[in-house]
């Protein structure tokens, strides 16, 4: 039965929606250069940090002479290869003007310091050992994966260029923070690195200002901190809302809906534990959305929960309607998670214009961004009691989720669109080229003929668009 307190559709103002994905102009401050770009996550990852590498590659692809990236198999969050990436050692691919080329690394199916210590390990290596086709004339690194930042910083050595890293996560923080076995053991040597490729970076691109205090312990001098905000990748719900809750069977129940990737680091557990207690609520349906390492565990604990259901990743066109379909959006974070991440799902989950319950430590970074798009106060993280709470009081006052639906779309119209992103980066990478131009003179290893290679000012021979082909 439908109960009173379900939350109608949102009827609220959303402002105009900005494109989500590349439109703004040509970065001039690539024009004619060769940019290597360096991350093990990249198209065709549906989730994560993969979208946002893969938005800037292809907008510096608009201007420059060329755009290199040197990234993995496509993995996140599944933690699982497909096939047609299996049993070799690198590919190349070419896509909307930018040459990819992937490198072979383990990929951990079960997450632990060990594991993933291999995973980054082995992709630093091949990185580092790579000989990028053209003589690249701006290196941007970004991490996670410890290894992009690595070894981006170790290409603007051997090539003298300007190296920027945009840094998504902290990852000397979530080796202690995420409850990954062995974390804590590693955290302080991945911190180590971490200050190492930073210290040593043109300029750093930070995505929230919770960072900043930790660079700055690492040295990294205040006026090479940059901030530029993920931006909102959905575009507006465009199907019937009615239709689509039938469709999937959500009509009868006020819906909290968590979607993307589902590991250690969300601590999602927490919600299994609100099902329970709330399992006699027909009015009221949680919904988990996504893949991720604990899937299956989580799938077993909640096997005899009828109010709890798991979803796959859905395609991406298809991702606005399930936000708009649900009633309540959740975010939930480990309570040691603090200042090591940003979700990107929030960008999306603010433009949606629903309602965001979230489980997150007060005094993280993740708790300062929902402060900020005027979203609800959080719930301790970890506390199940305390989350059913949160969920039934927005569920029982249809007007107030509403406006804090509204508020955060108006946030993200105003912060988060691609053309604000674009603009600022522009800037920064245009610094970091002119800063290095008036540097010292160019060392030997850019104009000798040791380990370098050559210089194009055009496009190399590729393959078609988005094909794979065995380089090894």
């Amino acid at each position: 039965m439908r109960s009173d307190s379900h939350l109608p559709a949102q009827q609220v103002d959303l402002p105009h929606q900005r494109a989500a994905e590349p439109s703004a102009p040509a970065s001039s401050a690539v024009a004619g250069r060769n940019v290597l770009i360096v991350g093990i996550n990249y198209w065709p990852e549906p989730t994560g940090i993969a979208p946002y590498s893969t938005a800037i590659a292809e907008h510096l692809a608009l201007s420059a002479a060329s755009v290199t990236v040197l990234t993995g198999l496509p993995s996140y969050p599944e933690w699982k290869a497909p096939a047609e990436y299996r049993g070799r050692r690198r590919f190349r691919q070419t896509r909307n003007g930018v040459d990819i080329h992937r490198l072979w690394h383990t990929v951990p199916s079960r997450q632990d310091a060990v594991r993933r210590g291999l995973y980054e390990g082995t992709f630093f290596a091949h990185a580092a050992a790579s000989r990028p086709p053209r003589l690249p004339d701006l290196i941007v690194g970004v991490t996670p994966s410890l290894g992009g930042a690595l070894a981006a910083a170790h290409f603007g050595a051997r090539y003298d260029a300007p190296c920027v890293v945009v840094v998504q996560d902290l990852l000397g923080a979530a080796a202690a923070q995420t409850g990954i076995a062995g974390g804590g053991r590693v955290a302080a040597l991945v911190g180590r690195a971490e200050r190492h490729a930073l210290r040593r970076a043109s300029a750093v691109v930070l995505v929230t200002d919770a960072f900043r205090a930790t660079l700055r312990d690492y040295g990294v001098a205040e006026d090479r901190l940059h901030t530029i905000r993920n931006w909102s990748r959905s575009a507006p719900a465009r199907r019937d809302r009615d239709a689509e809750r039938l469709r999937l069977g959500w009509s009868d129940a006020t819906v909290v809906l968590h979607t993307g990737n589902i590991g250690l680091k969300q601590g999602l557990a927490v919600v299994v534990e609100a099902a329970r207690i709330t399992r006699d609520r027909r009015d009221l349906r949680w919904v988990l959305m996504g893949d991720g390492s604990q899937r299956a565990d989580l799938q077993r604990q909640g096997s005899d929960l009828p109010n709890l259901e798991f979803l796959p990743l859905c395609a991406t066109e298809d991702y606005p309607e399930f936000l708009a379909a649900a009633d309540i959006l959740l975010l939930c974070e480990r309570p040691s998670v603090k200042d090591m991440c940003l979700p990107s799902k929030l960008t999306s989950y603010f433009t949606s214009g629903v309602p965001v319950a979230s489980a997150v430590s007060a005094y993280g970074s993740t708790a300062r961004e929902l402060t900020l798009a005027g979203a609800p106060t959080p719930s301790a993280p970890g506390d199940a009691e305390a989350l059913v709470k949160q969920i039934i009081a927005l569920s029982a006052d249809p007007q107030l989720g509403a406006r804090h639906g509204a508020d955060a779309a108006q946030y993200a119209h105003e912060n988060l669109a691609f053309d604000i992103a674009a603009e600022r980066l522009d800037a920064v990478l245009a610094a970091a080229v002119a800063d290095h131009a008036r540097s010292a003179p160019r060392k030997a290893t850019r104009h000798g003929s040791g380990d370098r290679p050559p210089r194009s000012q055009g496009r190399i021979a590729t393959m078609p668009e988005g094909s794979t082909t065995d380089a090894s």
